[in-house]
């Protein structure tokens, strides 16, 4: 539990600094580009992460395993093998995507804007797309060897250089400089990524692919369902942008992405913590089911405790933050926001058991709950916007992640042996019932008085997580006052 909440320390750092400049960046871009720009920059995104995730083979999230995995067996020619595969055929297959999306400028630009007038911008993407399979090998590699700080340092000076670069495109070339908000990301965090990955011991560029060839097989064939999983969440994206654009207009795929954006950006820190701690750790000990479900009992209550009040604050605030965060104009991001957050108690347990399931290599598995997600919640988008209109984009979220929370957890129940702390089950529950109470006030109650309702929970809230986590690193006399509370209540 230590280990975890360092992780989420050291990546929480790291977050901090990227939604205090993503704040400014967005901000900004909302004022000068309005709904309509942040959609343009929606869809092309959703291209360029279209494009990397069919090119890239998931070899980013196999090649964590296989690291991760040669690192528990104490091999170094395996992890030198890993590593050299990884890097070499994530910049082949870079190299491919950007010719594609050259290639096919204009037939993609068709199909996605209905006329071919951003050909121009889809071929420059192509750049982006080569430089974020570049930049996932890097920190797979940093990642498999657990070189958080490296991780974290390269997300904070990416996303600080990226967001002055966006923000001086725009102000300069207006819409014109909407290409590099797009493609600089994926190519300074190639960059930075690659300065920290220069002091990596026994860091080789030479394989024999003779010699690699189980290397090679054993990284595609998982990493191939990661790809079909990550092209699902694409397109999914991809999908709900063109179905909202078609039920109402461009403005509202803005309204979407915002309401996206910010479920992500402040839950990053947990998912990001999952994905370079949790998930490696959890490859190491893949074969011990016991540790496993411990493990992932431990990661699913320290991210409940750090991310509940934060969800809670967030449900209550929304309109403003909203406003804060981007302009009075996406006031319908409002209520998208609030169904996506209560929805994200139930992501946060369904992360953390969809790793058991790669690491066990439950691959079809672990596809069958991700196709599960997508699915149930484009048919709820399709469905619910005669009868939920804009909401519904929230809704559908919530609904699709309580029903793929109760399907996983009983797959890994049957297929790992994973078991639940009552604990957490109960944690979850007094959270979604308090996330849902602040919800049902904002229907008839005003804003005001909702705040402090909402402020009253989350206080509440983020007292008893700072007493039980100080029950873990015993933070001075927190840690007695923790102790004293439960000795008490088992008195009684």
């Amino acid at each position: 539990m230590k280990r975890i909440l360092k992780a989420s320390r050291i990546m929480g750092s790291s977050t901090a600094i990227s939604i205090f400049t993503g704040i400014i960046k967005t901000k900004l871009l909302a004022i000068w580009l309005g709904p309509q720009g942040i959609g343009l920059i929606a869809m092309l995104q959703t291209l360029q992460n279209t494009a990397s995730t069919v090119t890239g083979m998931g070899l980013a999230n196999s090649g964590v395993r296989q690291i991760a995995a040669s690192q528990g067996e104490n091999s170094d020619d395996l992890r030198e093998q890993s590593q050299a595969v990884l890097w070499w055929i994530s910049l082949l297959l870079g190299v491919v995507g950007f010719g594609c999306m050259a290639l096919f400028s204009k037939t993609i630009s068709r199909i996605s804007f209905g006329n071919g007038e951003f050909a121009f911008a889809v071929a420059v993407i192509g750049v982006g797309v080569w430089a974020t399979n570049v930049a996932g090998a890097h920190i797979a590699i940093l990642n498999g060897t657990h070189r958080l700080k490296e991780i974290a340092k390269s997300n904070v000076l990416s996303g600080v250089i990226s967001a002055v670069i966006a923000i001086i495109a725009v102000w300069s070339w207006d819409t014109s400089g909407i290409i590099a908000v797009v493609i600089g990301p994926p190519l300074i965090l190639m960059a930075v990524s690659g300065w920290y990955l220069r002091n990596t011991k026994h860091l080789i560029f030479r394989f024999s692919l003779l010699d690699s060839t189980s290397v090679v097989n054993s990284m595609i064939s998982l990493g191939f369902v990661f790809m079909l999983t990550a092209l699902m969440g694409a397109v999914m994206q991809y999908l709900t942008r063109a179905i909202l654009i078609y039920s109402f207009d461009i403005s509202a795929a803005g309204f979407f992405q915002s309401a996206w954006t910010i479920t992500m950006l402040y839950l990053g820190f947990i998912l990001k913590a999952m994905e370079t701690d949790y998930y490696p750790r959890l490859a190491e000990v893949s074969e011990n089911k016991q540790a496993v479900s411990e493990m992932a009992n431990q990661q699913v209550e320290a991210s409940f405790l750090l991310a509940g009040p934060v969800i809670l604050g967030m449900i209550t605030l929304a309109p403003n933050v909203t406003a804060l965060l981007y302009s009075k104009e996406f006031f319908e991001t409002a209520e998208i926001l609030r169904w996506q957050l209560l929805g994200c108690f139930f992501k946060l347990a369904t992360h953390a058991l969809g790793y058991i399931l790669i690491v066990s290599r439950k691959n079809r598995w672990f596809f069958i709950t991700e196709s599960y997600w997508n699915i149930v919640y484009l048919l709820s988008l399709w469905f619910g916007i005669p009868y939920w209109g804009m909401g519904s984009a929230g809704i559908s979220f919530l609904i699709a992640y309580l029903t793929s929370f109760l399907l996983i957890s009983w797959i890994v129940g049957r297929k790992a042996e994973f078991t639940w702390h009552r604990a957490n089950l109960c944690l979850l529950l007094i959270f979604v019932c308090s996330g849902s109470v602040i919800m049902s006030l904002h229907s008839f109650m005003n804003h005001k008085y909702v705040v402090f309702f909402g402020l009253v929970f989350t206080i509440i809230a983020s007292c008893y997580s700072v007493l039980r986590l100080s029950e873990v690193i015993y933070i001075g006399n927190l840690g007695k006052l923790s102790r004293l509370i439960r000795f008490l209540s088992k008195k009684d």
